[in-house]
């Protein structure tokens, strides 16, 4: 419908602004518009809160003036509007989407910067739709919805004001959460571009972080370059660190009763299916109509640009679209609803059919966080919160409530103290980036800043080593590494299970970070595009701001720590149990040698069934030597299993001056199956052959030996030629396309870091095979077929043979 839009409402502005008058529309209506993105949640989400809020008044006298500027006035926001439209926007940039049904990209394909990954792997596209679905889901049982539109935010949003104008339509304003990273401040302010002269406000609030920016002793601009100054400032701030979390309404305005049509690329997500798998009855309940797409339908078109070819007809069911790593350390789906359950039996409750193991006395998991922070397998040794947090399914104020739930029962001691501590951490690193803009991205990092001249020195030609992903062959120690190839079995444990799961534990991202910019030497932002690219919980500011840490160019005050690839393997996997889950060739291997296989002879590795490859995992198979070797982990050759284990807590690990009085001692820890949670059964706790679960074929024997790894490039590949989309005239397009594109022991390395391996350590022979040392590994776990998320039957060919059609599966 065509109409002016007549409007006397305040500009465009970046914080509360107060309650302008409503001014008149044709409909004599008016619709306020939240746009989320990393804030998809209902409880404890400031949008939806102050939407429901009746606007406060702006009181100034001559002596006391409100400073606007101040961003803690997004408390005076509030809404009179009659309509609540929450839009979520799948962002081409972010993901790539061209996968769609005639959809046409406005700009490049979603690669990461220098390396050419996707941005957006299968894992985490799976794990972002369930989150917006479930959001949609959350909202209907309130009494709203959600919008959901594909291509760019700014655009999205720009179209929809016009058109609400456009019909006569008042629009109160554009409210988004504010971010804190370059390129989604980009985002910010080209929305506030587009809107300007529209006369619709823009206002952003603050949930990002645990402590609000108007609650800091200190600038923004001002936060300390270390983490413990700037810890112990805030925790200074005692009861008003954290403010409480906001409720949420239990009714929440209508959508407006027709959205306008704009040229935005749109499906009809009406269909309901069963997203999570969990429902007690199927969902579809009618046949779909002609048109109508469901959040199946849309998982196929997101994943199939990451695939070479057509996802196969099995990913019509529900049985891929659900399925989830049996060996997984996250084996949870996307969205508030998983993350609030999550939330309350890890914090609060403790006990549940997931969690029979517990005693009914004992307290919930987060008494043991400290002593088993740092395992390796199952769901139960961390939190698990982080994926969750970075699409803000909950919020990090739920998290230290939870927290103090906890201790009001059960007391506080260092257990509960040290998810506060890692709260802080997450903290520090959204504002350390938001001081330092650009630089969390580049190669100097934050270093640029903190100590110009070093991080001269270490941007200068050959200080880094390079890797070109589409030319550096399979046998390139870079791309060994990162499909698992070294022959180090701690690391390509860790590489697997990212690849294969979409996770990986915080001990298994400092020792690759470690290896692969200090022992290897390359440049750290290879590995953190990779885990960009394939992690859940990807968060760009913990993510890069991490490898900037390990790599010595971000906020270390030691830049030339370096993780002792053999030392941490024994720390944290002294019988190596994890590293035999996810490598089946070396499943027989006595818990001595599982860590170091190169040290094994030819006849050694025969008693043991493990056969020799060059540089190829197989089921059977693991490469003669590593990729390669530091003399400073010799000295652990001969360490025996169980010998100096941190599996059951570091006692080392202290925090200065962290205060926590320890009002209740919990009974002492038991390490037993429910350190792992409750995903397998009390005899084999885990003790599954991950990796072997993939390969089902019987033609090993007698046969030349296959690598388990997929490739980088090829059917499950992350770096690739680009996908061009096929039509699909079973589904329309109901919106069309936009038409503007709106984005605008460590050693100091002083010469060359790599230096020839020490001599080959001599050591006594293994011990005989079927001993205690040899345990029983039940059948491997056959998993549904599928490419996208690294696993399935595709994978079975290696970096350099054929597969299934003959095609080459090489990186070229």
């Amino acid at each position: 419908m065509e109409g002016t839009a007549s409007s006397s409402s305040a500009g465009t502005s970046q914080g509360g602004s107060g309650n302008p008058s409503r001014p008149s529309s044709d409909s004599g209506r008016s619709v306020l518009i939240c746009l989320l993105r990393l804030d998809l949640r209902i409880h404890d989400n400031p949008l939806f809160h102050y939407a429901h809020e009746s606007p406060k008044p702006i009181v100034s006298s001559a002596d006391k003036t409100v400073n606007l500027s101040k961003v803690e006035d997004e408390a005076l926001l509030g809404s009179t509007a009659d309509y609540l439209l929450p839009v979520f926007v799948f962002d081409e940039r972010e993901m790539e989407l061209s996968g769609l049904p005639g959809y046409q990209r406005k700009g490049p394909e979603a690669r990461t910067k220098e390396y050419g990954f996707w941005k957006t792997g299968g894992f985490r596209t799976r794990f972002i739709s369930e989150t917006v679905y479930d959001l949609r889901s959350r909202l209907r049982a309130v009494g709203s919805d959600l919008l959901i539109r594909f291509g760019i935010p700014e655009v999205v949003v720009a179209n929809l004001v016009s058109a609400f104008q456009a019909e006569g339509t008042h629009v109160e304003g554009v409210w988004l959460q504010k971010e804190m990273t370059h390129p989604e401040i980009e985002v910010e302010n080209h929305i506030l571009q587009k809107l300007s002269g529209t006369g619709v406000p823009v206002h952003f609030v603050h949930s990002k972080t645990m402590i609000h920016p108007a609650d800091l002793p200190f600038e923004s601009s001002e936060t300390p370059d270390v983490f413990t100054p700037f810890r112990k400032k805030v925790e200074a701030l005692g009861r008003k660190m954290v403010r409480p979390v906001k409720p949420s309404p239990a009714k929440f305005k209508p959508l407006p009763p027709q959205i306008p049509s704009t040229p935005d690329y749109a499906l009809d997500v009406s269909y309901e299916v069963d997203v999570d798998g969990l429902a007690p009855r199927s969902l579809e309940t009618r046949d779909k109509q002609e048109g109508q797409v469901s959040f199946h339908d849309i998982l196929r078109f997101l994943l199939t640009p990451l695939n070479d070819s057509q996802l196969p007809p099995t990913l019509e069911a529900n049985a891929l679209l659900q399925q989830r790593h049996p060996a997984s350390a996250f084996p949870l789906r996307g969205g508030e609803s998983s993350a609030l359950d999550r939330l309350d039996w890890y914090f609060v409750r403790g006990k549940s059919a997931d969690s029979s193991r517990w005693g009914k006395a004992d307290p919930p998991p987060v008494a043991r966080y400290k002593q088993t922070r740092n395992n390796l397998i199952g769901h139960a040794y961390s939190t698990k919160m982080s994926p969750f947090l970075a699409y803000g399914s909950i919020s990090p104020r739920q998290i230290w409530e939870a927290l103090d739930q906890h201790e009001q029962k059960f007391g506080e001691d260092q257990n509960t103290y040290w998810v506060r501590f890692e709260l802080l951490w997450r903290d520090y690193f959204f504002f350390v980036a938001e001081k330092f803009g650009k630089m969390l991205y580049e190669l100097g990092g934050f270093e640029q800043a903190t100590d110009p001249r070093q991080a001269a020195q270490k941007m200068e030609d050959g200080w880094w080593r390079k890797w070109d992903p589409l030319n550096d062959g399979p046998e390139h120690e870079m791309t060994r590494l990162l499909e698992g190839r070294t022959g180090i079995p701690f690391i390509d444990a860790n590489i697997l299970e990212l690849r294969e799961s979409g996770f990986m534990s915080n001990r298994g991202r400092q020792n690759v970070a470690s290896f692969l910019s200090k022992d290897l030497g390359y440049d750290w932002r290879i590995g953190a595009e990779f885990f960009q690219s394939h992690l859940i919980d990807y968060d760009p500011t913990s993510n890069y701001g991490n490898w900037q840490y390990v790599a010595g160019v971000g906020n270390d005050p030691r830049a030339s720590r370096q993780f002792n690839t053999i030392k941490q393997a024994k720390d944290y996997d002294s019988h190596g149990e994890y590293v035999k889950m996810w490598i089946p060739a070396l499943r027989n291997l006595h818990p001595d040698y599982v860590h170091t296989p190169w040290l094994l002879t030819s006849e050694e590795r025969r008693r043991y069934g493990l056969k020799t490859t060059a540089m190829d995992v197989t089921i059977d198979g693991y490469p003669a030597s590593p990729l390669y070797e530091h003399e400073g982990w010799h000295r652990h050759y001969e360490r025996k299993q169980g010998v100096g284990s941190k599996m059951h807590g570091n006692p080392q690990e202290k925090v200065k001056d962290g205060k926590a009085p320890r009002r209740h001692r919990p009974g002492p820890y038991r390490n037993h199956a429910a350190m792992y949670g409750a995903l397998s059964d009390r005899l084999n706790t885990d003790q599954l052959s991950a990796s072997a679960g993939t390969l089902y074929h019987s033609s090993y024997e007698g046969g030349p030996s296959r690598n388990v790894i997929p490739p980088l490039r090829g059917a499950s590949g992350s770096i690739g030629p680009g996908y061009t989309s096929r039509p699909n005239a079973g589904y329309m397009n109901h919106g069309g396309n936009g038409n503007g594109y709106g984005h605008g022991p460590g050693l100091e390395r002083t010469h060359s870091p790599f230096g020839s391996s020490g001599p080959r350590y001599s050591r006594p022979p293994p011990p005989p095979m079927g001993g205690p040392g040899a345990p029983v590994m039940p059948a491997p776990v056959g998993r549904a077929p599928g490419n996208a998320f690294d696993f399935g039957p595709g994978r079975t060919g290696s970096a350099g043979s054929a597969d299934g059609n003959n095609r080459t599966r090489r990186l070229k």
